[in-house]
């Protein structure tokens, strides 16, 4: 016992040893588990901090680190944040700095049952792209594609343009192995050279 009152104590219970230290109020500061081996440093009142002004603090362990809070938890830097696993198959990171956000990793899932993206300004590079969805509905003000070849594949095509619908092509094919049916309120076919039209049979007017 010290000359203010803390007091440093051994108990047995239930056949458990512990030591423990206790403020001069009777307050918890520290308990040490002698059987499990397990050590608790407690705030008896008000905060707990870990100070290290001209130096680093270090937490290290064996096995697992657990933090729990019930309310907020805050990590805040004045440079640079960077939470980093790495393993002999895969080197995951996350890097966060005044510069933006960092996510690096061989693979990378989200999984949510609603989402909501807000970007200004977007990019997307990659080798390969595969989507899978149940419906989709995009509302765009203006897109252009540009590819070295374009398939696609469908079973029902409907497409409704209420202006001008233009396609410029080197050369354009259509086939089609039922009918083919044309419907306007004008119709103007134009060509530079030859016109062919072959059919078993033709109808006009």
């Amino acid at each position: 016992k010290s000359a203010q009152g803390a007091v440093a104590k051994k108990q047995i219970k239930d056949g458990q040893e512990t030591l423990s230290i206790e403020d001069e109020q009777g307050h918890l500061l520290f308990e040490y588990d002698v059987s499990e081996k397990k050590s608790k440093l407690y705030a008896a009142q008000g905060d707990l901090s870990l100070i290290a002004t001209e130096g680093d603090i270090e937490l290290v362990s064996g096995k697992n680190i657990r933090c729990k809070s019930l309310g907020g938890i805050m990590m805040e830097s004045a440079t640079a944040a960077q939470l980093r696993v790495a393993s002999e198959d895969d080197q995951s990171a996350v890097s966060l700095t005044d510069k933006g956000l960092l996510l690096s990793s061989k693979k990378i899932g989200l999984k949510a049952e609603s989402a909501k993206l807000e970007i200004e300004h977007s990019q997307l590079e990659g080798k390969t792209f595969k989507g899978v969805l149940d419906r989709s509905k995009l509302l765009v003000g203006k897109i252009e594609t540009v590819a070295v070849r374009i398939m696609e594949r469908a079973k029902n095509v409907y497409r409704q343009v209420e202006e001008l619908q233009q396609t410029r092509a080197n050369r354009v094919r259509t086939l089609v192995e039922g009918s083919y049916q044309l419907d306007s309120e004008t119709t103007t076919i134009k060509s530079k050279k030859n016109v062919n039209i072959d059919g078993e049979r033709i109808h006009l007017g």
